[in-house]
């Protein structure tokens, strides 16, 4: 166990460290990471890849909630020298991702070589105050069907319709206008709206549509924002406005129209 506090294992950081060092490949999947934590590890995650295994960095909230310029810089940086690095076997598979498909607020660690996996669960974040600041709680799980399912878990939000790379991704910048634009909640009177008076309904099929079978869902296009990014014709992905919904009819619906 990894609190960091000298009675209950000390700093995580320093497990991090110490992992680096004696593994061959490693997946840090953070729902948030920090840039000075980023840069500290930064060459040990391209010495990993450069040696013939594979680095992977997994943002859970940046697609979501943004990021700093500094920190933009020094994710996209890693990423593109780590997408340079192409593995023995052929491909190039290391880099930073971020999760598009939908917010990510999990903290796993997966360390692997030739003898064994070594993987960690709990509350640090890939950040200063997660693996050394503050009080957290991150232990090592040792039971191989365990680590196994937490493995497959880890490959299943790497998979291309949940994560893509950062490069890939149309992020802002938390300091900027555009970002401001974004999330903020005062531009109501900017978007287009339209006269019901002037609409010409008396062709109009219609239909009743119960809005409570929707928001009771997990995942709704009511709330569409906190949903899967958009897929731009340039490859990139975009999160969805805050604004933005959508009223999908269910099939025994729309059958019969």
């Amino acid at each position: 166990m990894f609190t960091n506090t000298t009675d209950f294992g000390g700093n995580f950081k320093k497990q991090l460290e110490d992992q680096f060092k004696v593994s061959k490949n490693v997946t840090v999947a953070s729902g948030y990471v920090s840039n000075d934590i980023v840069r500290y590890f930064a060459d040990d995650f391209i010495r990993l890849a450069s040696d013939g295994g594979v680095s992977k960095l997994l943002l859970g909230m940046a697609f979501y909630d943004g990021l700093s310029q500094t920190s933009l810089t020094t994710l996209g940086s890693l990423c593109t020298h780590l997408n340079s690095i192409k593995h023995p076997s052929g491909v190039y598979p290391s880099g930073v991702y971020v999760m598009y498909s939908r917010r990510y607020h999990g903290k796993v660690y997966h360390f692997s070589n030739d003898q064994q996996n070594s993987v960690f669960l709990g509350s640090s974040n890939f950040s200063t105050s997660g693996t050394s600041g503050n009080i957290e709680c991150t232990v090592e799980v040792d039971n191989v069907v365990s680590q196994n399912k937490i493995i497959n878990f880890l490959n299943y939000l790497l998979l291309p319709e949940n994560s893509i790379s950062i490069l890939k991704a149309d992020i802002l910048a938390t300091n900027t206008q555009s970002y401001t634009n974004r999330v903020s909640l005062t531009d109501l009177g900017k978007l287009q709206t339209y006269n019901v008076n002037s609409l010409n309904l008396l062709n109009c099929q219609s239909f009743d549509f119960r809005l409570d079978t929707v928001v009771t869902n997990e995942k709704s296009s009511l709330n569409i924002y906190f949903g899967k990014g958009r897929k731009n014709p340039n490859g990139t992905v975009t999160p969805r406005p805050w604004y933005e919904v959508e009223l999908i009819a269910r099939a025994d619906i729309t059958k019969y129209q």
